[in-house]
């Protein structure tokens, strides 16, 4: 026959009968275990490099707009695992049990699902930045240690420190390009208080800044449906 045509038949209906037994079922399991293996394997080598691709993001790219929209299960619920439902199912049977799949109403196990396969996506490729950047981020806004984010990187979770501060340097010029186009608009200012704490092994002497920096930054706020006319100020007497 036709070897492209996989239209079932008598093998499958032999299969079939075969599995039907316990014990046959079990043989032919043990059988097929490393045909499957290696079929599976190469099914998954091949769906990852559209997971590479769907997670692919440039530092430059990476916005003020984009963190806040930023959702990583929805993102990866709608645009990876219809593309890798057998990753999935094999991440998922590995990290919980069919009790808990059951059972368990509140911990699915999607995020770390989805936390693993970008871990490997970014091993596959530096590029697939969509969860590594913003989680860095996360981690240096949180205070951790430029030893912490670079294990994290060994472990393909984070980007290298020296990226992180390619990547604050990036936003700081998005967020003053975007603070300036506010301020070409109706808009409110006001300051507000900080409190920069620099770190505990900074050497103590003259030259050096102190532990504790405090100052004042402005923020812009956009007036939306606002006009220039209303916000005139009369003369205060």
């Amino acid at each position: 026959g036709n070897p492209s045509d996989l239209t079932p038949g008598k093998l499958e209906k032999l299969l079939d009968l075969i599995c039907n037994d316990p014990r046959g079922q079990a043989r032919v399991f043990q059988w097929m275990q490393p045909h499957v293996i290696t079929s599976i394997t190469k099914m998954i080598y091949n769906k990852m490099d559209h997971v590479k691709a769907v997670l692919r993001i440039t530092l430059d790219s990476i916005t003020h707009n984009f963190l806040t929209s930023w959702d990583m299960n929805s993102f990866m619920s709608a645009n990876v695992d219809p593309e890798s439902p057998i990753l999935c199912q094999i991440l998922t049977a590995a990290m919980q049990t069919e009790w808990g799949v059951k059972e368990n109403k509140i911990k699915d196990g999607s995020t770390a699902c989805h936390a693993v396969v970008t871990q490997l996506a970014k091993q596959r490729s530096n590029q697939s930045n969509y969860f590594t950047a913003p989680f860095t981020l996360s981690l240096w806004t949180s205070g951790a240690s430029r030893q912490t984010i670079e294990a994290l990187y060994r472990c393909s979770l984070c980007i290298s420190f020296p990226l992180l501060l390619n990547l604050i340097n990036n936003l700081a010029k998005h967020c003053l390009e975007h603070a300036s186009q506010i301020a070409q608009g109706p808009h409110l200012m006001c300051y507000d208080n900080i409190n920069i704490s620099t770190s505990i092994f900074i050497e103590q002497c003259s030259s050096a800044p102190a532990k504790v920096q405090s100052g004042t930054f402005t923020i812009l706020y956009n007036v939306h449906s606002g006009s220039l006319e209303q916000m005139h100020l009369a003369p205060m007497l």
